[in-house]
């Protein structure tokens, strides 16, 4: 029965803890013009009167139902902000680019396409933690016959990770729940925190300036609500190495997965130059020591 309900609990924390915190800013910000008892003129008197007439249980029920009802509206998933810092970083490195592109490339095509190979690097970096990175690379670079195709594939491979939930859950739940316990604590750390962040500032202007040190652990804590989604989605890759579920982007560049009757694209040559040089070196590093560990054995 607990396991049944502990779903329920972590959908429910979050919104209604940063519910709370929302509101008491609000409280911070305009308490002082909240009229009391015997100033207020209709229809705040009316509110007065049913605080009053119902009990005070049931005006805390009402303001929890309110705090649950705000924090719904302004709760953010730690995905989503992990993919705007990434979108941000993109559109900085094609902003750089546009403005000085003599630094990035000899051609317009050039250019472009380191853009690209960073971009893509990016989704790896803000998506998933280094360790399961690099687990990830030696994974393609085993299911791949050309080396060009492994950072376009892992790209692919990335966005498709929101839907393998879905698939992971009818395949493996005991891995689901690991997934869905690292993502609620990860939304919950980054809510909380930056709800934290906006209480600190408010209550520095208008009551202490040192409550602006509370947002010094409060911002660590946003971070660590970002690095806990990374774990949740290393969870979807090692489903995937293990062949636990596929990712059908990700399927589309294995040969084998390809239909027959369409061939695999030859490679280009002087695409992604610096990624191509750096992952052939580390699967020729990793063939070497797979050939030592059979002669161990």
């Amino acid at each position: 029965m607990l396991t049944s309900l502990l779903p329920g609990l972590r959908e429910l924390r979050t919104p209604l803890a940063i519910g709370y915190l929302y509101l008491l800013s609000l409280f911070l910000l305009v308490g002082n013009q909240i009229p009391t008892k015997a100033e207020a003129q209709h229809p705040l008197d009316l509110l007065y009167g049913i605080v009053g007439w119902t009990g005070k249980p049931a005006a805390l029920a009402v303001g929890t139902f309110a705090a649950y009802l705000v924090g719904s509206v302004l709760e953010v998933h730690a995905t989503t902000v992990n993919r705007t810092i990434r979108s941000f970083l993109e559109w900085g490195y094609r902003t750089a680019a546009r403005e000085e592109p003599q630094e990035w490339g000899s051609s317009a095509e050039t250019v472009e396409q380191t853009v690209e190979g960073l971009s893509r690097v990016t989704a790896l970096q803000t998506e998933l933690t280094g360790l399961t990175t690099n687990t990830l690379i030696r994974y393609a670079v085993e299911k791949l016959d050309d080396v060009d195709e492994v950072l376009p594939a892992l790209a692919a491979l990335v966005e498709d990770l929101p839907q393998l939930r879905t698939r992971l859950y009818r395949e493996d739940k005991d891995l689901y729940g690991d997934y869905d316990r690292l993502t609620a604590a990860a939304d919950f750390k980054v809510n909380v925190g930056f709800s934290t962040i906006v209480l600190s500032v408010v209550a520095a202007v208008l009551v202490e300036p040192l409550w602006s040190l509370l947002s010094v652990p409060m911002a660590f804590l946003f971070y660590r609500g970002l690095s806990t989604a990374k774990q949740a989605n290393d969870v979807l890759v090692q489903a995937i190495v293990t062949d636990v579920v596929k990712s059908p982007s990700f399927d589309a560049y294995v040969p084998s997965s390809r239909p027959e009757e369409r061939p695999a694209p030859p490679a280009r040559s002087g695409r992604f130059a610096f990624i191509r040089r750096f992952l052939a070196r580390y699967s020729a590093k990793a063939g070497e020591r797979s050939t030592e560990d059979r002669k161990s054995r």
